[in-house]
Formats: C-alpha cells, sequence, structure tokens
C-alpha cells in the first residue's frame, strides 16, 4: 500500500495524485507527451503535466537535467522548472521540480507515477546544487514556522490518512507522544530518517516473546512511507516465520487469515528502554482479503512484512499506519506515539521554531555506533519455510487481486541517486490524503490505493 497526496501544479492549475514517499526529497511530474503516458489507456496514473498550458511555468536553464534513479532500477530523465504548486488551499509560488521527458523500467515497469518527496534536501537528485524541499519552502514563504511535519497513514480500511505540514494532531494518537533522535550516517551527516531499532516482540494474553536475542543491541531501521511492507532483520524475521508459521514463496509471504481476529501483535522498540513501543496489530499486517488457500482449505491472506532488502531494515506503511510520527529534519528528530485509528476529531498545535516539538512527554537519546547498526544480522534469511505442508493456490490469489481492489501502478522506493532498496515482492495499493489550512500549519489528506 502506497499513499498518494493530491495537489494542483501551474495556472490554471492541472490536478495531480503523487506517491507521499519519506525515502526521496524531489517532486517530480512526468511530461504530458512522455510516451509511457501516451502508451496507457487513461494515461499516467497520478496525471501528467503540460506546461504550455501553465502561465506560472518557467524553464529551469541554470541547471543541470533531471535524473531520478531508485533503487528498483527505474530512472526518470527530464529537466527541472519553476511554478506554483497548491495543496489543499495553500499555495507554495515557484517551486523547483523535475519535469520527466522520459520514464525508464528497471526490475519493475515504470509507469510514470509521479511522486512528491518529503526526505532530507540531501537526498535529491541534484548534483552540485540543491533547492528547497517542498517543506522548507513552506517555511520560506510564511506559510509554516519550522521544517517539520505529522504523518498519520490510519488503518487500511480506512482509505485515507492525513500528513500535517508544521503541526501536531494530539488527536491523532494516544499514550506518549516520545522524541527519538536520528541516526546519522558514517560522515555524521543526516540524510533519511534512520532511527535506531532496539526489540521486536510479540505480546499477547500469554506473555511477550522477544523476536530479538539477548545480545541485540539495535540496528537502522528507515521510516520510509514509499515503501509498502516492513523489511526486517534476518534473524528477527526467521524467529517471525517460525512463530507465526509464514508460508514464504517466490510470490510472496502468506499467513492464515484468521491471524486477523486474534489481539495481539508486533511490538517495536526504538531508542533503547526509554524509547517508545509502538504495537503493530496483525491485522494491519495483511491485505484484508483472501489471496491464496493452503491444500487444507485454509484461507491465507498476504503478509506485508519480509527479510531485509540488501541488508536494510526498512519500516513501509505496515508499520507506518499503527504509528503517529512527527519529522522534524532542521533538529534531526523524530516524535512516536501509537496512532488513534479512525479517530475523526482534531486537536493542533503548530510546531514553533526552535527545537521543541508540542506535547511530546519524554525524550531517549540512544545513538547507535554506525559500523554495528547498519549490518542487519549474522544470519540467512529464512527463503523456502512454507509453514508446515501448506500448498498455494495462486489462482485464487490473482482473482481477490483483481475482484478486491482497484489497483494503480507498482510505488518506487527510496528515490534519487543514493537510494538503495526496492519492494519489488510486496503488493502496494495507493491511498489519497486530504489537505487544510490552519494557522502557521497546512493539513493535508492522503489517499490510499493499492498497487500491485
Amino acid at each position: 500500500m502506497g499513499y498518494l497526496i493530491s495537489l494542483e501544479i501551474g495556472t490554471p492549475p492541472q490536478k495531480f495524485n503523487l506517491t507521499l514517499d519519506t525515502g526521496s526529497s524531489d517532486l517530480w511530474v512526468p511530461y504530458v507527451d512522455d510516451e509511457t503516458c501516451k502508451s496507457q489507456k487513461n494515461g499516467c496514473p497520478g496525471g501528467s503535466f503540460d506546461p504550455t498550458t501553465s502561465s506560472t511555468f518557467a524553464n529551469d536553464t541554470s541547471h543541470t537535467n533531471f535524473t531520478a534513479l531508485y533503487g528498483d532500477g527505474t530512472k526518470d530523465i527530464g529537466y527541472y522548472f519553476y511554478d506554483t504548486v497548491t495543496l489543499g488551499g495553500t499555495t507554495v509560488k515557484n517551486f523547483t521540480m523535475g519535469l520527466a521527458e522520459t520514464t525508464l523500467d528497471g526490475t519493475i515497469t515504470n509507469d510514470g507515477q509521479g511522486i512528491c518527496g518529503i526526505s532530507y534536501r540531501s537526498g535529491e537528485a541534484a548534483e552540485g546544487w540543491s533547492h528547497p524541499t517542498i517543506y522548507e519552502e513552506m517555511v520560506l514563504q510564511g506559510l509554516i514556522d519550522r521544517s517539520a511535519y505529522s504523518l498519520y497513514l490510519n488503518d487500511f480500511q480506512s482509505g485515507e490518512g492525513s500528513i500535517l505540514f508544521g503541526g501536531v494532531d494530539s488527536s491523532k494518537y494516544h499514550g506518549d507522544l516520545t522524541v527519538l533522535p536520528l541516526q546519522p550516517d558514517q560522515n555524521g551527516s543526516y540524510n533519511a530518517f534512520w532511527v535506531a531499532l532496539t526489540g521486536v516482540s510479540i505480546k499477547d494474553d500469554q506473555g511477550t516473546n522477544s523476536l530479538t536475542a539477548d545480545d541485540f543491541t539495535g540496528v537502522y531501521a528507515l521510516l520510509d512511507s514509499g515503501t509498502t511492507s516492513t523489511r526486517l532483520p534476518a534473524d528477527i524475521w526467521n524467529a517471525l516465520v517460525e512463530d507465526l508459521g509464514i508460508v514464504v514463496t517466490s510470490k510472496g509471504y502468506f499467513v492464515p487469515c484468521a491471524l486477523a481476529d486474534i489481539d495481539s501483535g508486533i511490538t517495536f522498540t526504538f531508542g533503547g528502554s526509554s524509547g517508545p513501543t509502538p504495537m503493530v496489530p496483525f491485522s494491519a499486517l495483511m491485505y484484508p482479503f483472501v489471496a491464496a488457500t493452503s491444500d487444507e482449505g485454509v484461507p491465507l491472506c498476504y503478509f506485508l512484512a519480509g527479510p531485509s532488502v540488501q541488508g536494510l531494515t526498512i519500516l513501509g506503511d505496515s508499520f507506518l499506519r499503527s504509528a503517529y510520527v512527527v519529522y522534524d529534519i532542521p533538529n534531526n528528530q523524530v516524535s512516536i506515539a501509537s496512532a488513534a485509528l479512525n479517530d475523526t476529531a482534531t486537536s493542533i498545535t503548530a510546531i514553533p521554531t526552535g527545537t521543541s516539538i508540542p506535547r511530546a512527554s519524554s525524550t531517549a537519546t540512544l545513538l547507535l555506533p554506525y559500523s554495528d547498526a547498519i549490518a542487519s544480522a549474522s544470519a540467512s534469511a529464512i527463503t523456502s519455510y512454507a509453514g508446515g505442508s501448506a500448498t498455494m493456490s495462486f489462482s485464487a490469489l490473482s482473482t481477490a487481486l483483481s475482484s478486491e481492489v482497484a489497483c494503480a501502478s507498482a510505488s518506487k522506493t527510496n528515490s534519487g541517486r543514493k537510494a538503495s532498496s526496492t519492494d519489488s515482492t510486496s503488493a502496494a495499493c495507493t491511498h489519497s490524503i486530504s489537505m487544510l489550512s490552519g494557522i502557521a500549519s497546512v493539513l493535508i489528506a492522503l489517499t490510499a490505493s493499492v498497487i500491485f
């Protein structure tokens, strides 16, 4: 599942539904005459841009061509331009974006789905120069006070969540909102939303079963809304496979659909004993429809977790739906709490200049040694465990996917030339996000949709 943000570009406005991606930093859209858009019956899925019809369009001739390379091997090539971007009634003027004239396939098909990246500026595709991100431009134009935003994806069934630029909505989480330092790279720089994952366990009415060894000190884990599933260190994944009887196949990972009815889930601990501990229900880690059946006739559902990708631990949408996360870029920190799902109330506080996060009640300070923490685990991930004697029926899988959801194209993850991960084995659907204007904050609603 990926998430789409609705916005408009140009004058008069041209409408777009762009993938919202905390793992990349550029906002780009496909050119209306891109061959990929022209070859599809309904054009590129998130919309395409016609610069000739916008009176506020300006070509950025002073910089090199726009080239975005993704972890899945797809590439988007074009040029930079300036134009007006409107999000939920709030206008950002003369914003720098990429216009992709050519979209190339990688390990997956590139369907020309545009992206709104909201990671660090250092993750931009530009080489030798940089430009403000969308949230930085909001600060520069006086729309919000700090380069910070809150992300609330909500659950799978709701079909929508929200992103709040420059504010915190206390009605969207419960328990403590805990500040957590982001983890730097080997040079001490911050370029992505890496956090210290220090524990993973399963908790139910029988107690707590830790999936981490006694000597586990933690790993870097990337908070990435552009990735559908959650990717765990090999040792943790192996323990989870055996505990839940996960069916591992070349087509993905499956569990009995009845698991969604169990009042239990996976608890993630961040930043050591003083850090936040959001729990992800099993139901949030599964698509809510039958994808296949075992040879005993047991209904099986697609499981939205797997082993680490190229050694990287990634906490994608299947984790983020159960968490409320405040991203504070200038202070290199996030704040995490358990999401209050399907809460319709609103209680917004603007994030002021400075370092404090409104209503955050505690702070975890653990920083992991880079060389130790970036390695996921010493063991190899299970690749053939079948959870017993289950045999998959993939005719049921294809039928379920076509009848239960309306799907768009596969989302890209971790864009830009520094990208290194992909989510090629998981299904994803895109949700929409809405946006409202407020004092010193901008609230946008997101739409979720499933992409396979």
